[in-house]
């Protein structure tokens, strides 16, 4: 009797029946006489994972043993190089680099296989708990929780596992795996979960292909687009959540596709729970996205801003992800407006001195009015938060606050014993959406600065309290970063605004812009 699952090298076909396999090659014979078709000997290897300890329940670590069993057909340096190294391959490598395609993962999630045990128990997992959970809004909130927008995703994504498509099952496999090596700072999950996104970027082919073919027939069927735009989400999600620098090419992709099945929708009320949930977390990374390309996006027209939330009230998040979608397009009109003062001083008579003419003040003022605009509503978005908290949202590490206050996460809390410039708040999530307000503030002011540098003469007297705010608020990020980056929750949403305020000051005394 073996003393761990998977030594048997028995095939799969004789193990479900419960009947002695005899060992026979290529099919064995049992299986041949009850016509049953054989899938052959097992790879006699047993990928026991080296870390299973911290998985916290035994039956959690039998799953894992079994579902890293289910790797067949993958070489031997497979195993042992990309993560073992600190050289992650990406999907797209790890399925060409090797003569033999990686294990095609769907047997990972079939219902037959021992390993389909750890797909349910991740699901598991991720499902909100009273006070305890994946997310620190599940462990530690006493009111409505401020999911971050993978948190979003994640939850709406879900329930579609009863679905037990194979299409859909495996880029949500991939995303839990990946979030929960993550987590566990666990490099063998993170290589599973790479290997399992690969599968299912070839399995979802399929699908897409003949969601394309419907839609260019005129067949548009509302179901079929609400789970492809679910599909992609769910790529989308992966790659946030492993934020490499390789990932940020198929990020932008998936994003692109999201977007082009929104188009062909068209804005419409999301009755579902569901489909509302995803859209909003798709939303908080396209912002990112779009804020990194410096390009506007049709989710900032005012049909996409109401219609899907319709009859509904917005959550804080939501209403500032309003806000911030507006960011974007003032960016793009920025780099136009000065890219073409740039293009004409280049092609003017070089006799005469370049200057700004009279009518390219017009655009620039009409611009800058529309940059305070959203500038003081994202202001009263903060004021309107900060009335309605019985504390405030943040303080220095050195202020005590009352424990009644203060919502204690014990699976987040800073280990830095230097506590000098550090803030302190009133829970992760809070932290979270409040770095995203800096986030969204800095690049609104980056902008208006960008502007007024760019066009000289044009309400230049603020420039100076424009310039105090953004270090201020560069700075606020970079002192909430040790109390966010305590957990792998914090580091995922703090990711963008830590990026943001890298970029502010390297190009502070490097350049007179702040664009790309």
């Amino acid at each position: 009797m073996p003393l761990y699952p998977g030594a048997s090298q028995g095939c799969e076909e004789c193990r479900q029946r419960h009947k002695k396999c005899d060992l026979s090659t290529p099919e064995c014979r049992r299986c041949c006489r009850a016509g049953v078709k054989c899938s052959g000997l097992r790879d006699p290897r047993t990928f026991i994972h080296r870390n299973a300890a911290n998985l916290g329940q035994q039956s959690h670590r039998r799953a894992l043993a079994s579902a890293l069993q289910s790797r067949r057909q993958l070489q031997p340096a497979n195993e042992d190089s990309g993560i073992s190294n600190g050289q992650a391959h990406t999907p797209r490598q790890t399925a060409t680099s090797s003569p033999h395609r990686p294990s095609p993962l769907p047997d990972i999630i079939s219902e037959l296989l021992p390993g389909r045990l750890t797909y349910l128990t991740l699901i598991e997992d991720f499902k909100p708990l009273a006070w305890r959970g994946i997310f620190s809004g599940d462990r530690v909130s006493r009111n409505q929780p401020m999911y971050s927008s993978a948190a979003l995703c994640i939850r709406a994504l879900l329930p579609l596992t009863s679905l037990r498509m194979k299409w859909l099952d495996l880029p949500i496999f991939s995303l839990l795996m990946t979030y929960m090596g993550g987590l566990r700072s666990d490099s063998r999950l993170v290589q599973l979960a790479q290997l399992t996104y690969a599968s299912a970027l070839e399995e979802s082919h399929p699908y897409i292909q003949q969601a394309i073919v419907d839609c260019n027939a005129g067949s548009r069927p509302k179901a079929n687009l609400q789970l492809l735009l679910l599909l992609t989400i769910a790529f989308q999600t992966f790659e946030f959540v492993r934020g490499t620098e390789s990932s940020e090419a198929a990020l932008f992709t998936h994003v692109d596709g999201a977007l082009s099945v929104l188009e062909l929708s068209g804005p419409q009320q999301y009755r579902s729970a569901q489909i509302r949930q995803a859209f909003s977390g798709f939303r908080g990374i396209l912002v990112s996205v779009a804020l990194h390309r410096r390009q506007p996006t049709f989710l900032a027209e005012p049909n996409w801003i109401e219609l899907p939330f319709e009859g509904f009230r917005k959550t804080r998040r939501e209403l500032l992800h309003d806000l911030a979608l507006q960011i974007p397009g003032l960016l793009y009109r920025t780099d136009r407006l000065i890219s073409g003062l740039v293009n004409t001083d280049d092609t003017s008579d070089c006799r005469g001195p370049p200057g700004v003419s009279d009518q390219d003040h017009g655009p620039a003022s009409l611009l800058l009015v529309d940059y305070y605009t959203i500038l003081h509503r994202i202001e009263e978005w903060l004021n309107n938060w900060k009335s309605s908290e019985s504390g405030p949202l943040y303080w220095t590490s050195t202020l005590p606050m009352p424990r009644m206050i203060v919502e204690v996460d014990m699976e987040c809390i800073p280990s830095f014993t230097d506590t000098a410039f550090q803030l302190r708040f009133l829970s992760g999530q809070k932290a979270g959406l409040l770095i995203t307000y800096w986030d969204f503030l800095l690049e609104l002011l980056m902008g208006i600065i960008d502007l007024k540098r760019g066009i000289p003469d044009v309400q230049n007297d603020t420039l100076e309290e424009d310039l105090y705010m953004a270090q201020k608020t560069a700075c606020l990020i970079l002192e909430a970063a040790p109390y966010l980056l305590s957990c792998f929750e914090g580091t995922i949403v703090s990711k963008a605004p830590l990026q943001t305020a890298l970029r502010y000051f390297e190009l502070q005394h490097v350049g007179p812009r702040f664009g790309h």
